[in-house]
């Protein structure tokens, strides 16, 4: 499950006019009280004039695609927690604001052609090098990266507020640098082996740091 930390931040912080998940009209369809996505959901959308989706997955469902999202009109935030097989189909949902993707999905991160996207929170896989492509991104949270470092990041000149939650592991900050507006960073379970990459983030105001009790540290940090 998402942490209250990921779901939202108050959204007067980052600038005037950034939403957070509390500020879009969301249906919210669940296991116990809906099921699985349907027609009926789709048309309850329609008819609420809603823009945004709130779909947690049942137990036992496995979509293949999120491509049955795709008709629905004006969606500016959606949260999609459960198995999905690929979950590319986001990419062409040019309106969304604010988006979580926790689907456990192996196919490559495709969020590069969501423009106004300014709040994303996802679990990792191999590929993230889509991030690079968002420059207006202000908020970010990844789950289980497993990678080296974070250069997939690329420059992020508005990103205020990052989260990285992992297995426990050794990462890189290496990358961070382009992320030059940071003002929050929290990394949690991972051993960080030097801070070296934050002594330019002029900006930053908090860091959190939780190193895994799993792999001890072999040199002080500097």
């Amino acid at each position: 499950m998402l942490s209250a930390s990921a779901r939202g931040v108050p959204a007067g912080r980052f600038g005037a006019g950034v939403k957070d998940y509390r500020d879009y009209r969301t249906l919210y369809w669940t296991p116990a009280m809906d099921g699985p996505w349907s027609e009926v959901a789709a048309e309850r959308y329609v008819a609420g004039a809603y823009e945004g989706v709130h779909y947690r997955i049942p137990q036992g469902v496995k979509h293949a695609s999120l491509e049955f999202l795709l008709p629905l009109p004006d969606l500016r935030y959606l949260s999609v927690a459960g198995p999905v097989v690929d979950d590319s189909a986001v990419n062409a949902i040019d309106t969304l604001e604010h988006l979580t993707l926790l689907t456990r999905s192996k196919v490559p991160l495709a969020v590069d052609r969501l423009s106004r996207l300014h709040h994303l929170a996802i679990d990792a896989r191999p590929d993230l090098s889509s991030l690079g492509g968002l420059p207006g991104l202000m908020r970010l949270y990844i789950a289980w990266w497993r990678g080296p470092d974070l250069s997939f990041l690329g420059d992020k000149p508005m990103l205020a507020w990052l989260r990285l939650d992992g297995k426990p592991a050794r990462l890189s900050l290496a990358g961070i640098e382009g992320c030059t507006a940071l003002q929050e960073l929290e990394v949690l379970d991972y051993l960080v082996p030097a801070l070296t990459p934050l002594r330019g983030l002029v900006a930053l105001e908090q860091i959190l740091l939780s190193g895994p009790r799993s792999i001890p540290p072999t040199t002080p940090l500097t």
